[in-house]
């Protein structure tokens, strides 16, 4: 079901990284599947973004690291980095209601570059 496959490629994001999506992309039936298309390359995207973001959000709580700076940073930097590994799922449950939906700025950049 495209629904279902368009799912697992964002909510595949919080174990393994951009396999799924890439392994959809490469599939035969994707140019027969524009859906799942869509949310693989999409969904690759995302992971990128989220994955970029965790490591700058790391870095700035690792240099905080034994400072007094690391409690106000606690409070700002480990909320975002739970948002950013729940946001895959939020996407997989858009995509399983079976809803093409835009990402402001990244689905923009997609289409710009011909990627969707």
């Amino acid at each position: 079901d495209d629904r279902i496959m368009a799912a697992l490629a964002y909510a595949s994001q919080l174990l393994i990284p951009l396999l799924l999506p890439i392994i959809i992309l490469i599939s035969e039936t994707s140019k027969q599947r524009p859906f799942q298309r869509y949310h693989a390359v999409q969904s690759i995207a995302v992971g990128i973004v989220v994955w970029s973001l965790e490591l700058v959000l790391f870095v700035m709580a690792w240099t905080a690291l034994g400072t007094l700076i690391l409690v106000l940073c606690l409070c700002i930097i480990l909320p975002a980095m739970i948002a950013l590994w729940l946001l895959p799922l939020y996407y997989a449950m858009l995509a399983y209601n079976g809803k093409r939906f835009r990402i402001r700025g990244l689905t923009q950049f997609l289409e710009d570059q011909r990627w969707l």
